[in-house]
């Protein structure tokens, strides 16, 4: 059995401050009037906003390619993608050697990275992934810049989870069992899961061995951008027409 992919999308443990800084970036995250349903909110940026962001990496062809990866996100949104120098963007990117450095990926969802100190990256790469896995990990984790959520999250998965041997698995790469519930297994049905629908081909999704599913089907690797993923993200930031 082998866990092929894993990543961490950090939200904010101040639940209120970041549904407030969400809806100070957009109204249209505010996805319930009741101040008991704060964990309620979506986190995606202003329409038509500038995002700034930053790459710190001694190596000149990991930041190529982490450029060419996001802008593969650019035609389906109404952002202007600007890569600025040092440390000064919004979304600030930093490579790791180290796999286990906090599970190898993470990043902050959307607006969430406007609570992180600016001396602070909000997103981190392992940049020792094989070259056809590292590109469609940089995918994914500007999804999760963009405010997007894991796909195999989703409560329309369904996925029969063996959790004996899911915990098993994410463990040997470092994964506490808290982690497994919080990034691994499925989330409550909340305004997100009504608004991006399950696709088990997005770049959201993460693969899975049939060892960590009971009815023994597999997960494939998803490396690009699915139909699924442009018509979303299509639809949090309309291009006009």
């Amino acid at each position: 059995m082998q866990i092929i992919q894993a990543c961490t999308g950090i939200l904010s443990l101040d639940a209120q401050h970041s549904r407030d800084t969400a809806i100070t970036e957009n109204p249209d995250n505010a996805t319930s009037t009741s101040h008991q349903e704060s964990k309620s909110h979506h986190r995606f940026w202003a329409q038509n906003r500038t995002l700034d962001i930053s790459i710190t990496s001694n190596f000149p062809s990991f930041k190529e390619l982490v450029k060419e990866s996001i802008l593969t996100w650019a035609p389906h949104i109404n952002l202007t993608l600007r890569f600025v120098e040092g440390n000064e963007g919004v979304i600030r990117i930093i490579d790791t050697p180290d796999a286990l450095e906090r599970n190898g990926h993470w990043s902050a969802i959307g607006t969430d990275a406007l609570l992180i100190p600016s001396h602070v990256p909000t997103i981190q790469i392992h940049r020792r992934l094989r070259q056809s896995d590292l590109g469609p990990t940089i995918l994914h984790m500007f999804g999760h810049a963009l405010g997007l959520e894991h796909a195999h999250q989703h409560p329309d998965a369904n996925i029969d989870w063996h959790l004996p041997n899911l915990y098993k698995g994410y463990g040997e790469i470092g994964y506490s069992r808290n982690q497994v519930l919080e990034y691994i297994l499925p989330k409550q049905r909340s305004a997100y899961t009504q608004l991006v629908p399950y696709d088990k081909c997005s770049i959201m999704h993460f693969p899975f061995p049939k060892e960590v599913i009971f009815n023994d089907i597999e997960y494939g690797y998803c490396d690009e951008l699915s139909d699924g993923d442009i018509k979303a993200i299509s639809a949090i930031y309309p291009v006009a027409s």
